[in-house]
């Protein structure tokens, strides 16, 4: 029987020791800013917040379905290597394959962070625009 005093964690930390050598995909997390152009009209862009490597993968089993349509709710998974309290919804996420590649750009839904304090799991919709 484990001892309430130590518990046993829910990841066995061999597995997140080597979590490195599958993390494929290099992360930006931006945020949107504001900034004035040379004529002082409002210009929008984004400013890096975070880099992390992560794990992109097809999301499953997120779909509301109603007798007349179904939905649904985010279309990707993307588990961070490490926990990033900063991130907002408000963020947006940019994956690529290598560092500096532009890759493909995500709105994130939202945003989930184990009882650890050691991961960041955040649900994505891919941008299509």
């Amino acid at each position: 029987m484990a001892s309430l005093t130590h518990p046993r964690p829910i990841v066995h930390p061999r597995f997140v020791a080597n979590q490195h050598r599958v993390r494929q995909s290099f992360v930006t997390v931006e945020e949107p800013s504001e900034t004035r152009g040379t004529d002082y009209s409002a210009v929008t862009g984004w400013r890096t917040v975070a880099v992390a490597r992560g794990m992109l993968a097809l999301a499953s089993d997120n779909e509301n379905r109603t007798p007349v349509f179904t939905s649904v709710e985010y279309t990707h998974e993307l588990d961070l290597d490490g926990y990033y309290f900063d991130v907002l919804i408000t963020h947006r996420v940019m994956v690529s394959r290598t560092a500096g590649e532009r890759g493909e750009t995500f709105n994130i839904k939202a945003i989930n962070h184990d009882s650890q304090a050691t991961r960041t799991r955040l649900a994505l919709d891919k941008v299509t625009h």
